[in-house]
């Protein structure tokens, strides 16, 4: 259901835009919809709740998950959901961060070594500079990890449809190739790789 492009064209624009925005969240949860800022989120991959599983990461890969905005704000954190815990992880090369669409590094946190190695579910990571983002402008979410026994992370599937429809460089899952041990500055977003991709579940606040 959609309010967009309705109503008076005479109302300030900022203030129609709160009423269609106020509307289409009441519309979206009177019909059993979840919007992330019901729970304190500025946007993520899919509702956690259809969340099927986890899965562990390949060591010096770096994953990125698209997460679009619902509104504009500033993103201070970024959110994955640890299912399995890592063990032995190296020092200084296990990051979480965040991408723009042209695969410049935004901002990212400190490393997460001991943090994915204890302490299972929401892995709520604040960035090294805040972020500002545009509502439906997409972002990526993006780690990487070194170590014995990696970390599994919380995802919906693995599956070659997920990216069904999108152009090199802009899947909604995409992956870097080995040999990483941090999140580099840019990233190639169209040499990603986008077949056999995992639905790995992520959120920005």
């Amino acid at each position: 259901m959609t309010f967009r492009d309705q109503g008076n064209k005479r109302f300030p624009a900022d203030l129609r835009k709160e009423i269609w925005d106020l509307a289409e969240l009441f519309a979206d949860t009177r019909a059993g919809g979840s919007d992330p800022t019901q729970q304190n989120l500025l946007g993520w991959s899919y509702d956690p709740q259809i969340g099927s599983g986890n899965s562990v990461i390949g060591g010096g890969v770096e994953y990125l998950t698209r997460v679009v905005p619902v509104r504009d704000g500033t993103v201070k954190n970024v959110t994955l959901g640890l299912h399995s815990v890592g063990v032995t992880l190296t020092s200084g090369q296990c990051f979480a961060g965040l991408r723009d669409r042209s695969g410049n590094l935004l901002g990212k946190t400190v490393s997460q070594h001991t943090n994915w190695a204890s302490g299972l579910f929401e892995k709520k990571m604040a960035l090294d500079v805040p972020v500002d983002v545009l509502g439906g402008v997409p972002v990526y979410v993006c780690f990487v990890a070194n170590g014995s026994t990696l970390p599994g992370f919380a995802r919906l599937s693995t599956s070659d449809v997920i990216n069904a429809g999108c152009i090199a460089g802009q899947g909604r899952s995409m992956y870097s190739g080995g040999g990483l041990t941090d999140l580099p500055a840019s990233v190639t977003m169209p040499g990603l790789g986008m077949t056999n991709v995992v639905g790995w579940w992520a959120a920005i606040s």
